[in-house]
């Protein structure tokens, strides 16, 4: 799996609540896909059960969303412990939550690294530098003939977030790559 550096250190990011991980909705885009090799590492260590996993999940080998479980109003990521307002696969979690408040994001016909825009911490004041450095490390990372290799059998974790986000950089690779797997994929 990969293991990203992260910008925002735990206790900041829990510092708002897990807003990643509160959902109004059971159906919804901003919950977090597991690459095909993320969920057979935690289902083959015993971290989460693969019923955790919707859609097709472990039976076909492709990425899936965990099942949301409602909570007061809200749906939470099931490996959210709300007691405690912490991850409890934290060490293990997707890449995909190890990349937020970042985001691959489809516009038109190109990927883009793209930003959710509420999150806090990315709205504070004197962080540029330090974001702008985080920026210029994932586009190395997400060009890496390693990654590239799993985004192709990964296609799902490039979403369509429409307005919602902020298109920071093109990502011309990566758009390569997801266009030709989509394109190789058949139709349903």
């Amino acid at each position: 799996m990969i293991k990203l550096k992260q910008l925002i250190l735990g206790d900041a990011c829990l510092d708002c609540r897990g807003c990643c991980c509160h959902y109004e909705q059971e159906d919804t885009i901003w919950s977090p896909f597991f690459m095909r090799e993320e969920m057979y590492e935690l289902a083959d260590n015993n971290i989460v059960l693969p019923s955790v996993f919707s859609g097709i999940g472990l039976h076909c080998g492709e990425t899936a969303r965990p099942h949301l479980v409602k909570h007061e109003g809200i749906f939470l990521c099931p490996c959210f412990d709300i007691k405690e307002n912490k991850c409890k696969i934290y060490l293990h979690r997707p890449f995909e939550c190890q990349l937020y408040p970042f985001l691959l994001a489809q516009k038109d016909d190109t990927v883009y690294l793209a930003v959710a825009e509420n999150c806090p911490y990315m709205q504070q004041p004197g962080r540029k530098e330090l974001i702008e450095e985080h920026i210029r490390y994932l586009m190395d990372m997400l060009s890496s003939e390693y990654f590239l290799r799993l985004a192709k059998n990964n296609p799902g974790i490039v979403q369509d977030y429409g307005q919602e986000v902020a298109y920071l950089v093109p990502l011309p690779e990566l758009t390569r790559v997801i266009h030709v797997s989509s394109a190789a994929r058949p139709q349903r």
